[in-house]
């Protein structure tokens, strides 16, 4: 009997576990495809609960950008008339997310690489708050190109 109950309590545990991750898992994505939606929309109010005012970015072009990303998409110089991810792993750690996966983007035509239609790698990773999760740094990198 004791057994069983034991048993019991253990399954009940790794159930609730992996209900809480899937759950956790489910906010992050949709914080990720808000970021990737309000970066489309030129959408700053969002652009800024999301991302850190100190947000860090070592970004595709090779350098490190940290904070003053919102104005960059407010300028165009973050720009893309398509904008596509999809995360393939989370690593939770405290009040951390690291998420990793896959992205394709398409600048604007006058931006670098314009018109084209550019695949890359990206880890970002999120800290909770008081005011919920925000995008504290992430990284990109483009994928070669085949020629």
């Amino acid at each position: 009997m004791k057994q069983a109950i034991i048993a019991s309590v253990l399954i009940f545990a790794v159930i609730f576990s992996y209900a809480q991750d899937d759950k956790l898992r489910t906010e992050i994505n949709n914080l990720e495809e808000r970021s990737r939606h309000a970066i489309l929309q030129k959408d700053s109010a969002t652009l800024h609960k999301l991302w850190s005012p100190t947000f860090m970015v070592n970004s595709p072009n090779n350098n490190v950008i940290k904070g003053g990303q919102v104005d960059m998409v407010m300028a165009g110089r973050i720009s893309y008339t398509s904008y596509k991810g999809a995360m393939e792993e989370m690593l939770v750690s405290g009040d951390m997310v690291i998420t990793m996966g896959h992205e394709t983007v398409v600048p604007v035509m006058g931006n670098p690489n314009g018109g084209q239609t550019i695949q890359r790698r990206y880890t970002n990773i999120w800290k909770k708050g008081k005011e919920g999760w925000m995008l504290i740094a992430r990284q990109g990198s483009e994928l070669c190109r085949q020629q």
